[in-house]
């Protein structure tokens, strides 16, 4: 109890010390107080400091017991506030941070426990907002980003295990949109895409494993559509399949599908 007082006694020094430092100035709008719940000495100290001049104002808050803390800031000045926040308990931590001036605000949150961490940040300004969340397990990972301005979006995502990764991307702007997928795991890759406009689309897939890939493409217009595929795979006699499949307004052509030797396609 006698460190405890002799704690409470320091920092009341320390306020009056502050005080004392700031006296003479105008300190009508900087007024802050300091409040500490401290539940396990069954004591509660209360003052007022002013720490700041006119021109901006920082307040402090504190807040122990005996299974949780609690800290929050707040610091305002004429241009810009930044709060932040950090609550702590025996399974979990929470930290948020909010930065705010006249032309962005950015805010910012991190979420760890004892099997997982979760981080997430959102930026936002007169023209565009950013926002990124990354949660992370023992045995996972996920990535999310979304950018958008006034003339285009684009979402990212990654996930990652022991045994694969997933990453996943959509660009839109006014004019069109472009989806990307890509998918790896120990034994195999699988790549898709996928690019439309106002007056063509484009369908993309390339599947590679140990012992053949798989190539895929679909291109359809407003007045035509062509359909490629390519297998190859690398048995003893290498063996390839090329097909093409054209399709317009006034009939199609399918032409047969070949049988090795495509001698270019040796090397696959």
């Amino acid at each position: 109890q006698s460190i405890s007082l002799r704690k409470q006694a320091t920092w009341l020094g320390h306020l009056e010390e502050r005080r004392g430092r700031v006296t003479g100035l105008d300190i009508h709008s900087s007024i802050v107080v300091f409040t500490f719940h401290l539940v396990q000495d069954l004591c509660k100290v209360e003052s007022a400091a002013p720490i700041g001049a006119g021109s901006e104002s920082v307040f402090m808050s504190l807040h122990v017991t005996g299974s949780e803390s609690v800290f929050m800031s707040l610091h305002v000045t004429g241009s810009e506030s930044v709060f932040m926040s950090l609550h702590v308990t025996g399974s979990e931590s929470v930290f948020m941070s909010l930065h705010v001036t006249g032309s962005e605000s950015v805010f910012m949150s991190l979420d760890v426990t004892g099997s997982e961490s979760v981080l997430m940040s959102l930026h936002v300004t007169g023209s565009e907002s950013a926002f990124m969340s990354l949660h992370v397990t023992g045995s996972e990972s996920v990535f999310m980003s979304l950018h958008v301005t006034g003339s285009e979006s684009v979402f990212m995502s990654l996930h990652v295990t022991g045994s694969e990764s997933v990453f996943m991307s959509l660009h839109v702007t006014g004019s069109e949109s472009v989806f990307m997928s890509l998918h790896v795991t120990g034994s195999e890759s699988a790549f898709m895409s996928l690019h439309v406009t106002g007056s063509e689309s484009v369908f993309m897939s390339l599947h590679v494993t140990g012992s053949e890939s798989a190539f895929m493409s679909l291109h359809v217009t407003g007045s035509e559509s062509v359909f490629m595929s390519l297998d190859v795979t690398g048995s003893e006699s290498v063996e390839s399949g090329f097909m093409s499949l054209h399709i317009t307004g006034q009939g199609f052509i399918h032409p047969t599908p070949i049988h090795p030797p495509l001698s270019p396609l040796h090397g696959l």
